[in-house]
């Protein structure tokens, strides 16, 4: 029979804390690296979000509003505007959609008001947002997200009427 001394119990509490150490040591750059991994896929996630959802939104207004004559580019505060029209009980009535201080804003009003950019209401951040006519009946939309990625869509306009061009 072999005797255990104090030098073979402390070799083994030392190995068992070296042990326990490694294994903490391997849980906490686990973690780490977690992180650094969500952070990334978080930030490329909010930017898809803006992208997807700006011209989405853009998309689903120009459809609603696609009739002869109802979409047009103009000229507002020192950028080229999305303008919708409509006529409610015999009133023509203009929603302005543009990018201001960062935003993509919507501005309803009468079509006959002049209304400053600061009037919009705020719909989502870009830092620029463009559009323009390719063909008489095809209007492709550029968004610029506030990290710097651009997007852009193409939205064909099926009133096969003619579009308003001021720009």
């Amino acid at each position: 029979m072999q005797k255990t001394g104090t030098t073979g119990r402390m070799l083994n509490t030392v190995l068992i804390l070296l042990l326990f150490c490694a294994f903490a040591m391997a849980m906490v750059l686990t973690l780490f690296s977690g992180t650094g991994v969500y952070r990334s896929i978080q930030e490329h996630m909010e930017s898809q979000y803006t992208e997807r959802t700006a011209l989405a939104y853009l998309e689903t207004k120009i459809h609603h509003y696609d009739t002869v004559g109802a979409v047009a580019l103009e000229p507002f505060a020192a950028t080229t505007a999305l303008v919708l029209y409509e006529t409610v009980d015999g009133v023509l009535y203009k929603t302005v959609i543009y990018s201001h201080e960062g935003y993509l804003k919507e501005l309803f009003s009468e079509a006959e008001l002049m209304l400053t950019p600061e009037a919009g209401q705020r719909v989502i951040a870009v830092n620029n947002f463009e559009a323009c006519f390719i063909a008489q009946d095809l209007l492709q939309l550029i968004c610029t997200t506030p990290t710097g990625e651009q997007a852009d869509l193409l939205v064909y306009l099926h009133s096969e009427g003619e579009v308003m061009h001021y720009a």
